[in-house]
């Protein structure tokens, strides 16, 4: 597996810890843990650069049994891009730059964002939380 090849639907069970603007607010960033094979497992960041629309809703409103002291949640079924999404569309024709829609499907929660593009840059070889999540289990 070759990291710098990867499509954004091939991220995919892998532990969010934690995901935020730049500080320039221009690119969105997710620091994600994985467990891949080929010596590519370790913590991440996957960069969206140019994110020009964010949207996020909890999949579940049973806000009593939600588990509000979680450090992470798992990216499950994960990211996806929409192909032909009209709103990506849009706004490729106003910034003057191609731009794709991306979904993202967690246990907790669902993230829309559109973006340019995205990348991959390999923090360290831990994957001590993800290890015990998809273990335990």
């Amino acid at each position: 597996m070759n990291v710098n090849e990867i499509k954004i639907e091939e991220i995919y069970d892998v532990l969010i810890h934690r995901h935020f603007y730049d500080k320039h607010n221009r690119d969105y960033l997710f620091v994600i843990e994985t467990n891949w094979i080929d010596d590519n497992h370790g913590n991440y960041i996957l960069r969206f650069k140019n994110c020009f629309d964010l949207r996020f809703q909890l999949n579940s409103t049973d806000f009593e049994n939600l588990d509000w002291n979680g450090t992470a949640v798992m990216a499950y079924p994960g990211f996806a891009e929409l192909k032909n999404s009209k709103k990506a569309m849009e706004l490729s024709k106003k910034v003057g730059m191609e731009l794709r829609e991306i979904t993202l499907d967690t246990t907790l929660y669902k993230l829309n964002l559109i973006a340019s593009e995205f990348d991959l840059k390999k923090l360290n070889r831990n994957t001590e939380s993800i290890d015990q999540v998809s273990f335990k289990i």
